[in-house]
């Protein structure tokens, strides 16, 4: 019988199957291909009706391409006698079936299966999964596999594995066999695990595995390991994505903190000392038209500086309050803007001309003066972000020396986490963005009774 290559180049049956097999053409009735194993068997009369009861059965039973295999308890004639045959058989195409069989043996007069059904349930199994199925013996070489195994060794190395043959000889490329050998030995010394490993030609395919290592044990030894692995490589690839993606958020909600931090400390620290310059002079100039046209920008300014805080943060701002206005004779000023405090100045001022009012451009030096001062302020109004030492940090310092002195946070951040954060602080009665206004400071002190 001529042995024709047939129409399935991917399927080897001579290095993929070590049981005898053959690749039939079920419309023509013709055998395209066999391997080694089955060519004992293929007289013309046992292989007629081999493709006669596998076409009929095909028809009655409505086979398709993608139907699991299927297992046959046939009587075939070999030579002039019959023998029984378990035949297992996959359709690969509309018109192809691959067919593997297994004769039974006469010895002593009796026959016993081979395989027995159990191992025919088992190469069923082994065939039917989508899982890459095979195992090797204790030299790392082949003693079995399944078809998607052979496919995908053949995917991504581009070869094709046969039976006795060393694992590794295929894997060596960028460092893939050294790892194998690791793992395999691990199961050799009788470990069982699971591992994700990535293999394969990055000529052909470089693909994720998770693997489950079993070591095979006979008679108290081992003599193998089976390996059952799966194809992770879209989960890994979809892990990657949301890895990515979540860098991106991550850069993106630090640019959208910086301009958070640009839009409420650097550009409304400098409208905040327009706001309140220009209230200065309306107080001495109220019918100047230019200086009131200057406040009204400024303020349109600032609030759409305010609608673009609240679009960043998306949230309501937190009120915190002091439920009275305090009572006080001396207030100091800790802020690093000079401006700042020949504005807050007058306002007191105006508030209140008997006020001591003490300023500070440096936090560190009015903590100093705190510890060594007999005449402590009633309240101190203190800026967040300063060199050498910031609002938070005297926060800390302060706590920590137990003063009995309300702090009252001026700033000109407008972001809510800030004030949220100066409300854990027990010293702090309040927080203000600015300007200062004299409007603001009537709510918030009252004249302290001598």
């Amino acid at each position: 019988m001529k042995n024709d290559t047939g129409q399935n180049g991917l399927i080897n049956i001579h290095s993929g199957y070590p049981t005898p097999a053959v690749i039939l053409n079920i419309p023509n009735a013709k055998i395209l291909d066999y391997n080694k194993n089955a060519l004992q068997y293929l007289s013309e009369e046992f292989t007629g009706i081999l493709i006669q009861e596998i076409l009929l059965h095909c028809q009655q039973n409505q086979i398709e391409t993608d139907s699991p295999a299927v297992e046959l308890a046939l009587q075939l004639p070999q030579s002039k006698t019959l023998h029984p045959f378990r035949i297992f058989y996959q359709k690969i195409s509309v018109e192809d079936c691959v067919v593997q069989f297994f004769p039974q043996k006469i010895s002593n007069a009796s026959l016993s299966l081979m395989p027995s059904q159990l191992e025919t349930q088992l190469v069923s199994i082994i065939e039917s999964t989508e899982d890459i199925i095979f195992s090797l013996d204790n030299q790392f070489c082949y003693t079995a596999f399944n078809r998607n195994h052979f496919l995908t060794m053949k995917k991504i190395y581009g070869l094709d594995i046969e039976i006795g043959k060393n694992v590794l000889e295929y894997m060596r490329v960028n460092g893939d066999h050294v790892k194998a050998e690791s793992d395999i030995q691990r199961a050799l010394d009788g470990e069982s695990y699971s591992i994700t490993q990535v293999y394969g030609n990055e000529l052909y395919e470089r693909t994720y595995f998770q693997a489950n290592y079993n070591p095979i044990i006979m008679d108290g030894k081992v003599t193998g390991c089976a390996v059952f692995v799966k194809d992770i490589s879209e989960e890994m690839r979809f892990q990657e994505q949301l890895k990515a993606l979540n860098r991106d958020l991550q850069t993106q909600n630090e640019k959208l903190r910086e301009l958070n931090h640009i839009n409420s400390h650097k550009i409304r620290a400098k409208l905040s000392s327009i706001i309140g310059l220009s209230q200065l002079l309306l107080e001495d100039c109220p019918e100047n038209e230019n200086i009131q046209l200057l406040l009204q920008s400024a303020n349109e300014l600032d609030d759409q500086l305010h609608e673009m805080n609240d679009v960043l943060h998306q949230r309501e701002k937190p009120v915190f309050e002091q439920a009275s206005p305090l009572a006080v004779s001396n207030v100091w000023m800790i802020d690093d803007d000079p401006l700042h405090h020949k504005i807050s100045t007058k306002m007191l001022e105006l508030l209140d001309s008997g006020l001591k009012v003490k300023s500070f451009l440096r936090a560190d030096e009015a903590l100093e003066e705190l510890q060594n001062s007999q005449s402590l302020p009633d309240i101190i109004f203190l800026d967040i972000n300063m060199p050498y030492m910031s609002g938070w940090e005297f926060l800390e310092a302060f706590e920590e020396r137990s003063f009995n002195i309300k702090i009252h946070m001026l700033s000109s951040s407008i972001d809510p986490d800030d004030e949220n954060k100066a409300s854990n602080f027990k010293p702090v009665s309040g927080f203000t963005s600015k300007p200062l206004t004299l409007e603001r400071l009537k709510y918030l002190l009252s004249k302290k009774e001598e």
